[in-house]
């Protein structure tokens, strides 16, 4: 049985030192998601410090917000998987990354002196600090952002559940992808997110205009420009659009980066330019959020298998109606018609329906905003999901 942690932490006395370890060196979902806890944590009695790569975006903006670093270099992990593949490593290549493990769970444990507890943030880091936490006798809490395939990581990551004190999954789906061996030992704590600085306001003229020039409506994607994140279903949906619409083109805004594979942003470049030329508009990473968002009619987030969905939360918090795929922890945010449209995963058709009705229907598409900002405010806001990751440490560390 999982439980969804709610209350607060710890009360009078000092507060309960947390070392947050990671290996990530971006500033993404689970970064950011970390940096706004950090501060409300401490308000509940839990100060945290991160152990985390040096010189990287995610160390770089931690220290900005006040919270203590140590540098702590990621280990040289080569993975479950061989490269490019589905295939194991070689046995030889398996143990030295248990080695590499066992080290790194070591180097951990000495940091962990001046902790009672120990925070995994990122996949690679859940087994060191499970292991890490018994060779210290230091609680642990491990922060499962991931949907891991079925292989030998979901095994690995099975078997860091089990050593740890506690385990934190964001979403349905996330839990419901670790082994069930362990699966009573796992809560569901979703993300939150700052309802005052992402909040309805109206659209920025120029930052629209620097979306997509033009008349129409703007469409928007945000995060990521991956295979998974399903960016070519939506140039083929807005596709399809404009291929029956009658006035001005529908634009679409593609705002993000590309992390794993650079050569498939020129791919999605190219399909753009031969099935929606003019209408698409590639503007790369933004730091200005929630102004990009309040300046489009329609968030869309097509990932294939999403573990939770943040600029959906996001949008809604932002008062911008909400077209999604009903996969993974979308499923958590968005209630089909009440605040949001969802479509099936790699449906352009479904898709391009549901952009439609959003689009030719003001009535709805109020509504939808309406409903998404009052879902923002009353079940994610960050003081919630403080209150509930306070819960837990308050637990582990009793």
């Amino acid at each position: 049985m999982r439980s969804t942690v709610t209350g607060s932490g710890i009360s009078g006395g000092r507060a309960v030192p947390v070392l947050v370890v990671s290996h990530s060196e971006v500033a993404w979902g689970a970064e950011r998601v970390l940096i706004s806890l950090a501060p409300l944590l401490r308000e509940r009695g839990f100060d945290l410090a991160l152990a985390s790569p040096p010189n990287c975006e995610f160390a770089r903006r931690w220290r900005e917000s006040g919270a203590r670093h140590f540098d702590r270099p990621a280990p040289p992990y080569g993975g479950l998987r061989t490269k490019g593949g589905d295939g194991r490593p070689s046995p030889a290549a398996l143990a030295l990354e248990a080695r590499r493990m066992a080290a790194g769970a070591r180097q951990i444990s000495r940091l962990a002196r001046d902790f009672r507890i120990l925070h995994s943030n990122s996949l690679w880091s859940h087994f060191e600090v499970a292991l890490a936490g018994r060779l210290s006798r230091k609680a642990t809490v491990l922060h499962v952002h991931d949907l891991v395939r079925p292989g030998l990581g979901r095994a690995v990551l099975g078997a860091a559940v089990t050593l740890g004190s506690a385990t934190a999954a964001i979403s349905t789906a996330v839990a419901d992808g670790i082994p069930g061996v362990v699966a009573g030992r796992i809560t569901v704590l979703p993300n939150g997110v700052d309802v005052d600085a992402f909040r309805p306001g109206e659209a920025d003229p120029a930052v629209r205009a620097e979306l997509a020039p033009g008349p129409g409506p703007v469409v928007g994607i945000l995060g990521r420009i991956d295979l998974e994140k399903g960016v070519g279903t939506v140039i083929d949906a807005v596709a399809a659009l404009n291929s029956r619409r009658e006035g001005d083109l529908v634009r679409l805004a593609v705002v993000g980066d590309p992390m794993r594979d650079p050569d498939y942003l020129d791919l999605m470049k190219s399909k753009a330019r031969r099935l929606a030329d003019g209408a698409v508009r590639f503007v790369g990473q933004r730091t200005d959020v929630a102004t990009v968002i309040r300046s489009l009619d329609v968030l869309v987030n097509a990932s294939a298998a999403e573990p939770f969905g943040m600029t959906v939360l996001e949008a809604q918090s932002c008062g911008v109606p909400v077209v999604a795929t009903a996969s993974g922890g979308i499923a958590d945010i968005v209630t089909d018609g009440v605040d949001g449209l969802l479509v099936p995963p790699g449906d352009a058709a479904a898709l391009a329906v549901a952009l439609e009705r959003v689009l030719s229907d003001p009535a709805l598409g109020r509504k939808l905003a309406q409903e998404g900002r009052r879902n923002a405010v009353q079940r994610f806001s960050l003081p919630a999901a403080a209150d509930r990751m306070a819960a837990l440490y308050a637990t582990v560390v009793n």
